[in-house]
């Protein structure tokens, strides 16, 4: 048996099907998958339609769930954030001072509210694929020339 936690596939969710129906346990099946009994457990309560076990329509709803759990990023590049993030950041703007400012300016709409690591994240995204944001540095004190006699 493995030491830790991994999904059931397709093929091990067929497998438990087929196994299930002809009436054996779910210990035995465990031990025939190589797999503890607890996340099969967890698979045949969670997918139980009092019909048939049908591994094609538990793999589908597996999916579905995975998608859902997934969380879309705030701060993506056909957002309506990223061009006023951007620009921001064209005014020499740190990303706390762009993060502190949106909240400001609405703070009862969090859609509209982008953490500082959020806006690092895209900055250096740009660094690695060239699809993030950029952050030109800015300009540095313009001293004239040192006149010191010596």
């Amino acid at each position: 048996m493995t030491s830790r936690f991994q999904q059931l596939h397709a093929e091990g969710r067929v497998a438990l099907a087929a196994l299930k129906l002809q009436g054996h346990s779910l210990r035995h099946i465990a031990k025939q998958l190589g797999r503890s009994p607890s996340p099969l457990s967890h698979e045949v309560r969670r997918d139980a339609s009092g019909a048939a076990c049908n591994s094609a329509q538990a793999h589908k709803r597996f999916e579905q769930r995975r998608r859902a759990a997934c969380s879309r990023a705030k701060l993506c590049s056909g957002g309506s954030l990223w061009p006023v993030v951007g620009h921001m950041l064209g005014w020499y703007w740190s990303p706390q001072q762009i993060a502190r400012t949106r909240r400001a300016f609405w703070p009862d709409e969090p859609s509209m509210h982008v953490s500082h690591e959020t806006i690092y994240i895209a900055i250096y995204a740009h660094a690695k694929t060239g699809q993030g944001l950029v952050r030109s540095p800015a300009p540095g004190p313009q001293h004239p020339p040192s006149t010191l006699c010596g």
